[in-house]
């Protein structure tokens, strides 16, 4: 099974033209033809997209390995790299210009089908702001587990609904949290996703990334929280429990839903 000749199938079954789908999916009828002769792969979030329009499951459209409990490649090195530029918000020509190497060869390195030097790859961690260290270890799959549960409980979200959010297998989540198996990029994408957080904060060491978020802070909340009030506000957080703590992120996440619907 592959992705074009699923979609396809899907698609005609539906009685949907190439015009009709781009349209209720949001991209150009030749791109959904490209994915369609397999010219093209499209991101996971726009096979969940095509899914959504057609009315079915992401993993009806995705092959065993990716849908199911296949074998996962686990992140390393490329993968990280590619994590750390799109949490910047960077494309590959502005990076590899920072790095001094060429959009292709970083797009090669990325995607694991070349070696580069560790000279290379400490101008790639200096440029994204990661340590080497980081990026050439492999990601240990029970800290990366114990990170996935702690992010999924903390919204309350069950391994179930989970799963159907990020269109993976209920069981597979289980075996990533439990550090029995490694997750491919495509996977963890899908993970944060549906639990509304980045790539990063699954894969990179918890000072990383809080110091990346704290960089990161817009310069409005970094001269609020140097108001009196706000630095108040957070000791009495420092003071929590972790039963505390979570009702008030619960509360956070309920506040803002509310918002939302009402904006």
């Amino acid at each position: 099974m592959n992705l074009g000749s699923e979609l396809r199938r899907h698609r005609k079954s539906r009685n949907y033209t190439l015009v009709q789908l781009a349209e209720k999916v949001g991209v150009s009828p030749s791109y959904l033809s490209e994915i369609e002769q397999n010219k093209k792969r499209p991101s996971i979030k726009t096979v969940m997209r095509i899914a959504e329009a057609l009315g079915i499951d992401a993993n009806a459209l995705l092959p065993p390995e990716l849908s199911q409990n296949g074998p996962e490649e686990e992140i390393y090195l490329g993968g990280k790299l590619k994590v750390a530029r799109v949490r910047k918000g960077w494309n590959l020509t502005k990076t590899s210009k920072l790095a001094g190497i060429s959009p292709a060869y970083l797009s090669q390195i990325e995607r694991g089908q070349v070696n580069p030097s560790i000279d290379v790859l400490k101008r790639l961690a200096d440029v994204l702001g990661i340590s080497l260290p980081v990026v050439m270890n492999r990601t240990n799959p029970r800290e990366l587990g114990e990170r996935l549960k702690t992010v999924r409980t903390s919204l309350g979200m069950s391994r179930k609904e989970l799963a159907g959010k990020a269109g993976v297998s209920a069981s597979l989540v289980a075996q990533i949290e439990q550090g029995k198996s490694g997750a491919s990029l495509e996977t963890l994408e899908r993970l944060a996703t549906a639990l509304g957080v980045t790539p990063c904060s699954l894969i990179l060491e918890t000072d990383q990334v809080t110091e990346d978020l704290l960089t990161n802070l817009k310069p409005e909340c970094k001269k609020l929280l140097a108001e009196p009030r706000v630095q108040a506000l957070l000791q009495m957080v420092c003071d929590l429990d972790e039963k505390e703590f979570r009702f008030i992120l619960n509360f956070i996440k309920l506040f803002r839903e509310n918002w939302l619907q009402n904006d």
